[in-house]
């Protein structure tokens, strides 16, 4: 089914999530400014210590619309809304770039023209193979090339980045020029951007209708809580199932709060409903902003809060250090990430998706290497991934129940909150930023 935001004007628009990423000081928030018309109450380093510092801290958030592609006419929508999903760059912040980016349907990867790929671009890479199926690379500051050896210095390195994606889930992704912010972040507003014109039809030729539904518990992912004097407390974030009306009674899991919506916006315009993929800010009444930071909201009583859980699980082929039964990792599920100690085990992939707790499955010392690309081992559990998905249904039934997986029972120091069948990401945050290696050791 279609993702349609609705109005109170009636007004149907196709909801877009792209996630922005690449590595510190590529321009990532530069082109989500370019790009942008409408600003969420989470975007463009709103963040105190963000505009100190100069990158970005946390995700931010902001959208543009544009009209339906010709491939997509018919289809029922007035336009299409795209969210953009800025995340940040610096190496000890990739918690926040994992939770950003299983709520995205396209990454754009943002790499200097100037240095090429870089440590965290290789590490977004990373985490857009094993959470999105589309992508496209922006060469960003293409204004800081000498004029007369422009043309030349883009197509050696757009050829240098598509040989280094051919070996990705992404070969054969387009590489588009632009300078979001000529002369730097010090310009003069007169500085116009370069190429966003072309990127936008660049980006309208890519955009599909993810498959999203209406139905089913209604689960949303929180990124931001503030008050509004006057009105009550608005949590923003995205739908990752379901749907929500005014009115509608929500639970706050951790906290084993119940709420009824008061008021929903979509940027800053007033909707009655909002459904998977949609990013909406929720208003409550009688709720301390402060008790939230980021957590799922959900229908009553639909979300466990697990202190283990069981996870099929793959070794990113990056990852050059082992994986043993007993390490600890930092292990990310949407936007929280707990400590969980693994112990790895292997068996037959799960029939009609149901794993049998009753059966013996022999144990693992090592959780192996993965003995085909990240591409290649989600294939089975991303089957729509051609169509696109918000928030994807894992198919681990996809591939023939005599197939040898690997598992891993992981126990978490503190509880965790999660919806059934999510992406987690088990990785080593603790490791030296500064060292080049992947900080993503498996995921499920």
């Amino acid at each position: 089914m279609a993702a349609k935001g609705k109005g109170e004007g009636g007004r149907r628009s196709l909801n877009f999530n792209v996630g922005i990423l690449g590595h510190i000081d590529s321009g990532k928030t530069s082109l989500a400014k370019a790009l942008s018309s409408v600003a969420s109450t989470a975007s463009f380093d709103k963040n105190p210590q963000s505009r100190e510092r100069g990158i970005t801290l946390d995700l931010g958030f902001s959208s543009f619309s544009m009209p339906v592609p010709a491939h997509l006419e018919g289809g029922g929508y007035e336009d299409v809304q795209v969210t953009l999903v800025d995340c940040p760059g610096h190496a000890s912040l990739i918690r926040t770039i994992i939770g950003g980016a299983q709520i995205i349907d396209f990454v754009i990867l943002v790499v200097d023209i100037t240095k090429g790929i870089q440590t965290q671009t290789a590490e977004c890479l990373v985490i857009g193979e094993i959470t999105c199926s589309h992508l496209m690379v922006v060469l960003n500051k293409t204004d800081l090339t000498e004029e007369s050896k422009r043309d030349a210095h883009i197509s050696k390195m757009t050829k240098r980045i598509s040989k280094t994606l051919e070996s990705t889930a992404f070969s054969g992704a387009l590489v588009v020029p632009v300078a979001a912010k000529p002369g730097g972040p010090d310009a003069p507003p007169s500085q116009t951007a370069h190429g966003i014109d072309n990127l936008v039809q660049v980006l309208s030729s890519k955009v599909f209708v993810p498959e999203r539904s209406a139905s089913g518990p209604f689960v949303f992912s929180v990124d931001h809580c503030f008050p509004i004097r006057g009105q009550g407390t608005v949590m923003t974030g995205t739908v990752l199932s379901g749907s929500v009306a005014l009115n509608d009674t929500i639970e706050i899991p951790f906290l084993k709060v119940t709420k009824k919506v008061k008021s929903m916006q979509m940027f800053h315009k007033p909707v009655q409903t909002a459904m998977q993929g949609d990013r909406v800010g929720i208003c409550v009444t009688q709720f301390d902003p402060k008790q939230v930071e980021r957590c799922l909201v959900a229908a009553p009583g639909y979300l466990p809060t697990l202190e283990a859980g069981i996870a099929q699980v793959h070794k990113v082929s990056y990852h050059k250090f082992p994986c043993t039964t007993g390490a600890k990792f930092h292990v990310t599920i949407g936007h929280e990430t707990v400590m969980g100690k693994a112990t790895f085990f292997s068996g037959p992939l799960p029939v009609n998706r149901e794993f049998d707790l009753e059966a013996e499955y022999p144990f693992l010392e090592e959780l192996p290497d993965s003995k085909t690309k990240v591409a290649e081992a989600k294939a089975g559990s991303d089957k729509e991934a051609a169509e696109g998905h918000g928030h994807r249904e894992r198919e681990t039934n996809s591939e023939p129940a005599t197939q040898e997986s690997h598992y891993a029972l992981l126990e978490f120091e503190k509880p965790v909150t999660c919806l059934p069948d999510s992406i987690a990401i088990g990785s080593r945050l603790d490791t030296d930023v500064h060292i080049h290696r992947s900080h993503c050791c498996s995921y499920t």
